[in-house]
């Protein structure tokens, strides 16, 4: 609470005083703050005033000084983060976007040629990539850049909510506090996304190449069922897929990130 400055003229009997060490006066007010003003001249302790005194009329009056902020505490931040703090969601999924599409529409063209050298019989006419065919895969691929956003979205918030829950300042949010067994963003980039790029990288290829080889046997018109293909040293439930046959539009995908099912086209006997 600021005190009241006493404006009234001092006794000229008083005339200007040393003060005590320890603190300083300001007329009737002792202000802490190692010096002191007496009508607004500031003097050192015990010593004299920096420069000659004014009218009285001509001084201004003393400002108390401003209360010291709070250090930063426990509680965390008046604000808490906020995910949309920490990245522009639209402009993630945007870069999201220009790594992923073109490598699903080069796997669909790969596959496109893969089957062409396997039926070499089939007209270009009749087996060709379409505007449909590029469509599905590039919607896929806009799919999956909204569910790799959103998983990393969820992440940050969790680790955030936590945080805050606990009271930690922002530098321990961001840092950590190992004590506590709590990583803070700091732990989520360098433990638990540890290779996550690698992992999304090879888990997009491979959705990309599963779905473009279920769009393009079904173009051939020589296939309408696939063999699903596991790898020996695969766990569950992936092991119980192997050998396994759907037709194509009911053939599963991927079972998990890293997974490495695979297809097998089963052409009908007809064909």
């Amino acid at each position: 609470m600021r005190r009241r400055w006493h404006s009234r003229r001092p006794s000229s009997r008083l005339g200007r005083r040393t003060l005590p060490a320890g603190g300083a006066s300001c007329g009737a007010v002792r202000i802490p703050d190692g010096r002191s003003h007496v009508l607004g001249t500031p003097v050192l302790d015990g010593g004299a005033a920096a420069d000659a005194p004014r009218p009285l009329d001509a001084l201004e009056r003393p400002r108390l000084p401003a209360e010291p902020e709070a250090p930063p505490s426990r509680l965390g931040a008046v604000l808490p983060v906020k995910v949309d703090d920490l990245y522009d969601r639209e402009e993630e999924q945007g870069l999201l976007a220009r790594i992923l599409m073109p490598r699903y529409l080069r796997m669909l063209e790969a596959v496109q040629e893969l089957l062409q050298s396997v039926f070499p019989f089939l007209s270009q006419e009749d087996f060709r990539l379409d505007d449909e065919a590029t469509r599905k895969q590039l919607a896929l691929a806009a799919e999956q850049v909204v569910r790799i956003d959103q998983s990393t979205r969820d992440q940050l918030r969790d680790v955030l909510k936590v945080g805050q829950e606990r009271g930690y300042a922002d530098h321990e949010i961001a840092n950590g506090v190992p004590a506590d067994g709590y990583g803070g963003l700091r732990g989520l980039y360098l433990e638990t996304w540890r290779g996550r790029a690698e992992t999304i990288s090879r888990t997009e290829l491979a959705t990309a190449q599963l779905a473009a080889a279920k769009d393009r046997y079904r173009a051939t018109g020589l296939v309408s069922r696939i063999q699903i293909v596991e790898n020996e040293d695969t766990d569950e439930p992936c092991a119980s897929m192997n050998g396994k046959v759907f037709p194509v539009e009911q053939a599963p995908g991927l079972e998990h990130p890293n997974c490495r099912r695979g297809y097998i086209p089963l052409v009908d006997e007809a064909a």
